[in-house]
């Protein structure tokens, strides 16, 4: 049986492997003259 801070720190990276990703699409105008977020989107795994 593994003690309460063992156990705390395998759960959290079991979370933080499992977590998902956020992440934006940008359109960008010009050559850096202006950029937009175009969409945002979520990588699994």
């Amino acid at each position: 049986m593994r003690s309460a801070e063992q156990f705390a720190v395998v759960a959290e990276d079991l979370v933080a492997d499992a977590a998902s990703s956020l992440f934006a699409v940008l359109q960008e105008y010009g050559e850096r003259v202006d950029v937009r977020i175009a969409a945002w989107g979520m990588a699994f795994g």
